[in-house]
């Protein structure tokens, strides 16, 4: 009898086991989103990155000239002397170069203006622009793009803003889709400030955009323009409630 027992147990516990569901496989991880703001000279700046972690920056922040910029390891590198010009210099190829490639940013985006829906740009080349009284770098765009040597159409409201890019295609939102957009700029503060007085004291927020993730939520990028100085910012639009998820200083005075 104990034997009998002993066999029993042994099928049902190998009845369990060949019942059980198999062991899910990993859940892929998602590639994330990479955000830039478009110069209409063709200057690429990655201000924003969202993955599952979230939100983050992966793009060094504007510095002083003078003094130079920290690369990834935390040394001083010193860039070349700009000469209040945007300066091309030479562009490893990141994805592929395990010698040295500081810069691991997409070669690959998709921009989208007032009059773009997703255009093609590669990165051609590394660049340094102008942030104000600082420097940024940024990536230029070569071929296939469709725009040569020509300047952007210019954003209503900046000086030099062509739009956006994405390092994949997203789905463009109309404001119209948007319920309550007043409402919403009005509580998290993006209204805009015009104070004759002191011109310094103004204040503008231009949206480029609104757009659908991967994930089914929509976000607005905002330029946060100010005197002598400017901010990018991501806002999450959500009828329950809206929030700035991401905002990047973008240079000032």
């Amino acid at each position: 009898m104990p034997g009998t027992l002993r066999c029993l147990a042994i099928g049902l516990t190998s009845a369990c086991l060949a019942c059980a569901p198999a062991p899910s496989a990993p859940r892929p991880e998602r590639e994330p989103l990479w955000i830039a703001v478009v110069q209409t000279g063709g200057a690429l700046i990655p201000f924003a990155r969202h993955g599952d972690d979230g939100w983050d920056l992966p793009w060094p922040a504007p510095f002083d000239a003078e003094t130079g910029a920290l690369d990834d390891g935390g040394e001083v590198v010193s860039p070349p002397r700009p000469d209040r010009e945007a300066r091309s210099l030479p562009m490893p190829p990141v994805d592929q170069d395990s010698q040295g490639g500081r810069i691991a940013a997409p070669m690959q985006w998709s921009f989208y203006s007032q009059s773009e829906r997703g255009t093609a740009l590669t990165v051609a080349r590394l660049l340094l622009v102008e942030a104000h009284c600082l420097m940024s770098w940024a990536l230029g765009f070569g071929e296939p793009s469709g725009f040569g040597e020509r300047e952007l159409p210019t954003i209503e409201g900046t000086p030099d803003v062509a739009g956006v890019a994405f390092s994949h295609p997203l789905e463009v939102v109309s404001a119209d889709e948007i319920p309550g957009l007043d409402r919403i700029r009005a509580e998290l503060g993006l209204i805009d400030v015009s104070s004759l007085d002191d011109p310094m004291e103004s204040r503008r927020f231009v949206w480029l955009g609104f757009y659908r993730l991967d994930d089914g939520a929509v976000i607005g990028v905002v330029n946060d323009r100010l005197y002598e100085g400017e901010s990018w910012l991501v806002v999450e639009i959500d009828s329950d409630g809206s929030r700035v998820a991401h905002r990047v200083y973008g240079g000032g005075c």
